[in-house]
């Protein structure tokens, strides 16, 4: 909603406002890590803070990009409840085709609750009077991609911290730290290339700031405290829940309209969610 709110009214660029979110997330996650590590009286592991970092910082870094470029841009033109569906059911067929291909078993529930939310994605797409710009969507299928990677990296950081390496949340603190240079080169290229225009005002920053601050530094932290205790398929399908609360916000905040597809859809998809997180 930060984002729809920012990029439909011009109070900002795209470019910018994904530039300032990581730069803000990474400020605050370093605060958020040594807060923690201070609160706990143990030290905070050097490696988070050296300039060097590996192949694996490299590809977390690029993903957590294309999410936020990608995303950013695609709000230019596509609703908030809308683009978290899209979003998140690309994150759910994302990390599932992911699960398969490693062999992760899946019971019957989530094979069913997978397809079920799958089938509610299709159904937002057919055509018709609602059906969202393409390429907004595009962008967002492409965007929710680059989440889904960027989860599952998570997951793996978070079974690599057993082993003695960096936290979760020093990974995450790396992952933005990285980005925000990169992305500072991406919004170059888009003014000297590309002649983008950069749009700033007040407003825009400050929902950027806060975008970056609240809603993604502390809001993944939140996230990747959860993480451990779900499955692939769980970790998927439980992010789907983002859409029907991002609709009733644009619906309240913004003054988005609520049609029937996304209606029907949501509906679909949520209980998509609900199979996908029961037990045998």
């Amino acid at each position: 909603m930060l984002t729809r709110a920012a990029l439909t009214d011009l109070l900002i660029d795209p470019y910018s406002f994904s530039t300032i979110r990581l730069a803000s997330g990474a400020i605050t996650l370093l605060l958020i890590l040594k807060l923690t590590t201070r609160l706990k009286n143990t030290p905070i592991r050097q490696q988070a803070f050296k300039s060097k970092f590996d192949q694996g910082s490299l590809a977390r870094a690029l993903l957590l990009l294309g999410y936020a470029c990608f995303f950013s841009i695609a709000y230019l033109s596509i609703h908030s409840g809308t683009g978290a569906l899209v979003l998140f059911a690309s994150v759910q067929i994302t990390i599932l085709l992911y699960a398969h291909h490693f062999k992760q078993q899946l019971n019957r529930y989530e094979i069913l609750g997978s397809g079920i939310a799958l089938s509610g994605l299709i159904y937002l797409f057919l055509p018709g009077l609602n059906t969202p710009p393409l390429g907004s969507a595009l962008l967002m299928l492409v965007a929710g991609v680059c989440w889904g990677g960027f989860t599952l990296a998570g997951m793996q950081a978070t079974q690599a911290a057993k082993t003695g390496t960096l936290t979760p949340l020093q990974n995450m603190q790396q992952s933005f730290l990285l980005a925000t240079p990169i992305a500072l080169i991406v919004l170059t290229i888009a003014v000297v290339i590309f002649n983008q225009y950069l749009l700033f005002s007040v407003d825009g920053v400050l929902l950027a700031l806060t975008s970056g601050s609240i809603t993604s530094a502390i809001g993944y932290w939140a996230w990747y405290q959860i993480l451990p205790k779900l499955t692939a398929s769980q970790a998927a399908s439980s992010q789907l829940s983002v859409p029907l609360l991002a609709t009733f916000g644009g619906l309240i905040f913004l003054n988005e309209l609520l049609v029937s597809r996304l209606t029907i859809a949501a509906a679909i998809i949520l209980a998509g969610i609900f199979l996908t997180n029961k037990k045998q």
